[in-house]
């Protein structure tokens, strides 16, 4: 899988924030964010390192400090939700 270009990223990341904000921009807890990272940890397609230690994944491209906390948002590859 090829990582989206800068223009499909932001334009994910635009509709992300609108969905985010359109469903009262819900949180995930402190459990359900470590569960999720464990599962991204052990996924080839993550960077731990990139966007200074915040991580990125792979396949989407996102900022994974953002992604795991936004409810609204899912695992590409279907590895959680």
């Amino acid at each position: 899988m090829i990582e989206p270009n800068i223009a499909q990223k932001a334009v994910s990341f635009v509709k992300s924030a609108a969905a985010f904000v359109r469903a009262g921009m819900p949180i995930r807890n402190k459990e359900q964010i470590e569960e999720r990272l464990i599962i991204c940890n052990q996924c080839v397609y993550y960077d731990p390192t990139a966007f200074a230690g915040a991580g990125k994944c792979g396949i989407c491209g996102c900022n994974m400090e953002l992604k795991l906390v936004m409810d609204t948002e899912r695992c590409p590859l279907e590895h959680w939700e």
